[in-house]
Protein backbone atom coordinates (compact mmCIF):
# COMPACT_ATOMS: atom_id res chain seq x y z
CA UNK A 1 0.00 0.00 0.00
CA UNK A 2 1.38 3.56 -1.08
CA UNK A 3 0.28 6.68 -0.89
CA UNK A 4 -0.14 9.02 -4.35
CA UNK A 5 -0.68 12.20 -3.56
CA UNK A 6 -2.77 12.88 -6.63
CA UNK A 7 -4.93 9.93 -6.54
CA UNK A 8 -5.32 8.66 -3.09
CA UNK A 9 -4.07 5.39 -1.80
CA UNK A 10 -2.83 2.76 -4.29
CA UNK A 11 -1.84 -1.33 -4.10
CA UNK A 12 1.62 -2.24 -5.56
CA UNK A 13 1.29 -5.76 -6.90
CA UNK A 14 4.48 -7.65 -6.79
CA UNK A 15 4.58 -10.72 -9.53
CA UNK A 16 7.42 -13.19 -9.02
CA UNK A 17 8.52 -15.26 -12.23
CA UNK A 18 9.47 -18.84 -11.33
CA UNK A 19 12.72 -19.79 -11.82
CA UNK A 20 13.54 -22.22 -14.52
CA UNK A 21 15.31 -25.23 -12.93
CA UNK A 22 18.78 -25.95 -14.51
CA UNK A 23 18.82 -28.82 -17.57
CA UNK A 24 20.08 -32.15 -15.90
CA UNK A 25 23.70 -33.08 -16.29
CA UNK A 26 23.77 -36.04 -18.69
CA UNK A 27 25.34 -38.97 -17.64
CA UNK A 28 29.00 -39.53 -17.96
CA UNK A 29 30.60 -40.39 -20.67
CA UNK A 30 31.47 -44.46 -20.63
CA UNK A 31 35.27 -45.74 -19.59
CA UNK A 32 37.09 -46.36 -22.81
CA UNK A 33 36.19 -49.97 -23.54
CA UNK A 34 32.14 -50.15 -24.00
CA UNK A 35 30.65 -53.31 -24.55
CA UNK A 36 27.24 -54.35 -25.65
CA UNK A 37 24.79 -56.92 -27.27
CA UNK A 38 22.35 -56.50 -30.00
CA UNK A 39 22.11 -60.18 -31.93
CA UNK A 40 26.36 -60.19 -31.58
CA UNK A 41 28.97 -59.57 -28.59
CA UNK A 42 30.56 -56.22 -29.84
CA UNK A 43 32.61 -54.23 -28.39
CA UNK A 44 34.45 -50.14 -29.01
CA UNK A 45 37.49 -49.89 -28.01
CA UNK A 46 40.07 -46.57 -27.46
CA UNK A 47 43.51 -48.23 -27.41
CA UNK A 48 46.75 -47.22 -29.15
CA UNK A 49 47.09 -48.81 -32.34
CA UNK A 50 48.60 -52.30 -32.37
CA UNK A 51 49.49 -52.98 -35.66
CA UNK A 52 52.22 -50.74 -38.01
CA UNK A 53 49.49 -50.73 -41.04
CA UNK A 54 47.31 -48.63 -38.89
CA UNK A 55 49.95 -45.92 -38.09
CA UNK A 56 49.41 -43.41 -35.24
CA UNK A 57 46.86 -41.78 -36.85
CA UNK A 58 43.50 -41.00 -34.22
CA UNK A 59 41.23 -43.92 -34.26
CA UNK A 60 39.51 -46.57 -32.52
CA UNK A 61 38.95 -50.38 -32.66
CA UNK A 62 35.56 -52.33 -32.78
CA UNK A 63 35.25 -56.04 -32.93
CA UNK A 64 32.13 -58.52 -32.84
CA UNK A 65 31.16 -61.97 -32.74
CA UNK A 66 27.85 -63.72 -32.68
CA UNK A 67 25.80 -64.61 -29.33
CA UNK A 68 25.62 -68.44 -29.15
CA UNK A 69 21.94 -67.97 -29.87
CA UNK A 70 23.11 -66.58 -33.62
CA UNK A 71 25.93 -68.85 -34.14
CA UNK A 72 25.79 -70.30 -38.33
CA UNK A 73 23.28 -67.06 -38.92
CA UNK A 74 25.00 -64.37 -37.76
CA UNK A 75 27.09 -62.90 -40.98
CA UNK A 76 27.64 -59.23 -40.77
CA UNK A 77 27.56 -56.64 -37.67
CA UNK A 78 27.86 -52.93 -39.14
CA UNK A 79 28.84 -49.84 -36.89
CA UNK A 80 26.61 -46.48 -37.61
CA UNK A 81 27.50 -43.09 -36.28
CA UNK A 82 26.09 -39.60 -35.63
CA UNK A 83 27.25 -36.45 -34.83
CA UNK A 84 23.32 -35.09 -34.19
CA UNK A 85 21.78 -36.73 -31.18
CA UNK A 86 20.48 -39.61 -33.78
CA UNK A 87 19.06 -37.42 -36.40
CA UNK A 88 21.41 -38.64 -38.98
CA UNK A 89 23.25 -42.00 -38.80
CA UNK A 90 25.76 -42.94 -41.46
CA UNK A 91 27.65 -46.51 -41.88
CA UNK A 92 31.44 -45.88 -40.77
CA UNK A 93 32.67 -49.71 -40.55
CA UNK A 94 31.32 -53.38 -40.81
CA UNK A 95 32.69 -56.50 -39.92
CA UNK A 96 31.79 -60.01 -41.87
CA UNK A 97 33.82 -62.19 -39.65
CA UNK A 98 33.73 -62.92 -35.71
CA UNK A 99 36.23 -61.56 -33.14
CA UNK A 100 37.85 -63.75 -30.99
CA UNK A 101 36.85 -62.16 -27.47
CA UNK A 102 35.37 -63.36 -24.54
CA UNK A 103 35.76 -62.30 -20.46
CA UNK A 104 38.22 -62.97 -17.46
CA UNK A 105 36.62 -65.56 -15.58
CA UNK A 106 39.21 -65.97 -12.46
CA UNK A 107 41.81 -63.15 -11.09
CA UNK A 108 45.32 -64.14 -12.02
CA UNK A 109 46.90 -66.70 -10.16
CA UNK A 110 50.31 -67.74 -10.37
CA UNK A 111 50.94 -65.76 -12.95
CA UNK A 112 47.70 -67.11 -15.02
CA UNK A 113 45.14 -65.94 -16.56
CA UNK A 114 41.54 -67.85 -17.10
CA UNK A 115 39.06 -66.73 -19.50
CA UNK A 116 35.97 -67.94 -21.05
CA UNK A 117 35.88 -67.16 -25.20
CA UNK A 118 32.66 -66.52 -26.72
CA UNK A 119 31.98 -68.93 -29.62
CA UNK A 120 33.11 -70.19 -32.68
CA UNK A 121 36.23 -68.31 -31.31
CA UNK A 122 39.45 -70.10 -29.72
CA UNK A 123 43.27 -69.88 -28.56
CA UNK A 124 46.49 -71.18 -29.16
CA UNK A 125 50.07 -70.32 -28.42
CA UNK A 126 52.36 -68.33 -29.97
CA UNK A 127 56.09 -68.84 -30.71
CA UNK A 128 58.71 -66.33 -28.83
CA UNK A 129 59.38 -65.15 -32.09
CA UNK A 130 55.60 -64.43 -32.78
CA UNK A 131 55.58 -62.50 -30.16
CA UNK A 132 58.16 -60.01 -31.21
CA UNK A 133 55.97 -59.28 -34.10
CA UNK A 134 53.01 -58.88 -31.92
CA UNK A 135 51.00 -62.27 -31.78
CA UNK A 136 48.57 -63.23 -29.19
CA UNK A 137 48.27 -59.23 -28.33
CA UNK A 138 44.72 -58.85 -26.08
CA UNK A 139 42.90 -56.29 -24.58
CA UNK A 140 41.85 -57.37 -20.79
CA UNK A 141 40.07 -55.10 -19.74
CA UNK A 142 42.32 -51.64 -20.45
CA UNK A 143 45.35 -53.02 -20.61
CA UNK A 144 46.93 -54.68 -23.62
CA UNK A 145 49.13 -57.55 -22.94
CA UNK A 146 50.64 -60.85 -24.30
CA UNK A 147 50.48 -64.56 -23.82
CA UNK A 148 52.61 -67.01 -24.91
CA UNK A 149 50.95 -70.29 -24.07
CA UNK A 150 47.08 -70.99 -23.92
CA UNK A 151 45.44 -74.33 -22.41
CA UNK A 152 41.96 -75.64 -22.72
CA UNK A 153 40.71 -76.09 -19.25
CA UNK A 154 37.29 -76.91 -19.74
CA UNK A 155 35.08 -76.13 -23.16
CA UNK A 156 35.72 -72.85 -24.57
CA UNK A 157 37.76 -71.61 -21.49
CA UNK A 158 41.60 -71.11 -21.13
CA UNK A 159 44.49 -70.98 -18.71
CA UNK A 160 46.52 -68.03 -20.63
CA UNK A 161 50.29 -67.81 -19.03
CA UNK A 162 53.65 -66.31 -20.52
CA UNK A 163 52.14 -63.13 -20.11
CA UNK A 164 53.83 -59.64 -21.37
CA UNK A 165 52.00 -57.34 -19.40
CA UNK A 166 51.09 -53.29 -20.01
CA UNK A 167 52.11 -53.41 -23.96
CA UNK A 168 51.98 -50.60 -26.62
CA UNK A 169 52.32 -48.12 -23.14
CA UNK A 170 48.80 -49.25 -21.82
CA UNK A 171 49.67 -49.32 -18.06
CA UNK A 172 49.60 -52.51 -15.71
CA UNK A 173 45.92 -53.30 -13.80
CA UNK A 174 44.48 -55.10 -11.53
CA UNK A 175 42.59 -58.15 -13.63
CA UNK A 176 39.39 -58.66 -12.16
CA UNK A 177 36.81 -61.73 -13.31
CA UNK A 178 34.22 -60.64 -15.40
CA UNK A 179 36.78 -57.85 -17.39
CA UNK A 180 36.47 -58.38 -21.27
CA UNK A 181 38.94 -59.97 -23.03
CA UNK A 182 39.62 -59.52 -26.99
CA UNK A 183 42.15 -60.27 -29.31
CA UNK A 184 43.19 -57.37 -31.32
CA UNK A 185 43.93 -59.48 -34.13
CA UNK A 186 41.74 -61.25 -36.93
CA UNK A 187 39.34 -60.15 -39.57
CA UNK A 188 36.31 -59.53 -36.86
CA UNK A 189 38.50 -56.47 -35.39
CA UNK A 190 38.78 -53.00 -37.53
CA UNK A 191 40.22 -49.77 -36.69
CA UNK A 192 38.17 -46.35 -37.86
CA UNK A 193 40.85 -43.69 -38.42
CA UNK A 194 38.84 -40.03 -37.29
CA UNK A 195 38.52 -38.15 -40.60
CA UNK A 196 39.28 -35.03 -38.68
CA UNK A 197 41.17 -34.81 -35.38
CA UNK A 198 38.79 -32.17 -33.99
CA UNK A 199 36.58 -35.48 -33.84
CA UNK A 200 39.01 -36.34 -31.11
CA UNK A 201 36.95 -36.15 -27.53
CA UNK A 202 33.70 -35.09 -29.28
CA UNK A 203 30.75 -36.41 -28.00
CA UNK A 204 29.02 -38.69 -30.53
CA UNK A 205 26.26 -41.46 -30.60
CA UNK A 206 26.56 -44.85 -32.10
CA UNK A 207 25.05 -48.15 -33.37
CA UNK A 208 25.87 -51.78 -34.15
CA UNK A 209 23.68 -53.40 -36.24
CA UNK A 210 23.63 -56.83 -36.96
CA UNK A 211 22.09 -58.15 -40.47
CA UNK A 212 18.51 -58.52 -40.37
CA UNK A 213 18.39 -56.05 -37.82
CA UNK A 214 16.29 -52.46 -38.56
CA UNK A 215 18.70 -49.34 -37.81
CA UNK A 216 15.45 -47.66 -36.06
CA UNK A 217 15.66 -51.00 -33.54
CA UNK A 218 18.83 -50.88 -32.41
CA UNK A 219 19.36 -48.44 -29.26
CA UNK A 220 22.24 -46.08 -29.73
CA UNK A 221 25.13 -45.02 -27.06
CA UNK A 222 26.72 -41.91 -26.63
CA UNK A 223 30.49 -42.03 -26.52
CA UNK A 224 33.41 -39.82 -27.14
CA UNK A 225 37.00 -41.34 -28.24
CA UNK A 226 39.26 -39.87 -25.77
CA UNK A 227 42.23 -41.60 -27.23
CA UNK A 228 44.71 -40.25 -24.33
CA UNK A 229 47.22 -42.13 -25.81
CA UNK A 230 47.26 -39.67 -29.35
CA UNK A 231 50.02 -36.92 -29.18
CA UNK A 232 49.60 -34.59 -32.51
Amino acid sequence: MTDDPRHGPTTRILQFRERTPPPPKPPPLPRQTVIGATRCHWRIIDCPPVADPHGQAPGFYWAACPEERFLGRWHLAALYQSWDRGENWREISAVNYPATMGEVVAAPVSRRVRVRIYPPGELEGATLAGLEVGDNLALVGEELLQFRYAELVDKGTYDLSGLRRAQRGTSKLAIEPGAPFTLMSGDGIRRVIELQEAHVGRERWLKVVSEGQALDRVESFRWANLASWYRA
